[in-house]
């Protein structure tokens, strides 16, 4: 078995588990808000001044806080004059049987 396999099947094991999907969410939040940050040349500093809080809470915002709510993020959004926009996918596809149509008689 490859290094590659065996890894794969570790990850397989963690996708199931909501302490890593919460800690691979948080990172993606994280990496936006500093691309958002980077694009419009805001700094910790700047941001901390218009959320009014310490340059050290937006460190530990931007480094992943494990208790970033999700006022917290709007209060960011709104400082950074952005939006958010998801989607939520279905990670596995459907069995072809489920996306049959039911024929009308």
């Amino acid at each position: 078995m490859t290094l590659e396999t065996k890894t794969r099947k570790r990850l397989a094991k963690y996708e199931r588990d909501p302490e890593y999907q919460a800690e691979k969410l948080s990172l993606a939040v994280t990496e936006e808000l500093a691309r958002v940050m980077e694009e419009t040349c805001i700094s910790r500093k700047e941001l901390a001044e218009r959320l009014g809080v310490s340059k050290a809470r937006v460190s530990n915002i931007l480094n992943g806080s494990p208790n970033l709510t999700l006022r917290t993020l709007a209060t960011l959004l709104i400082a950074l004059e952005s939006e958010v926009r998801f989607e939520i996918r279905n990670s596995r596809p459907r069995a072809a049987s489920l996306h049959r149509t039911r024929k009308t008689a």
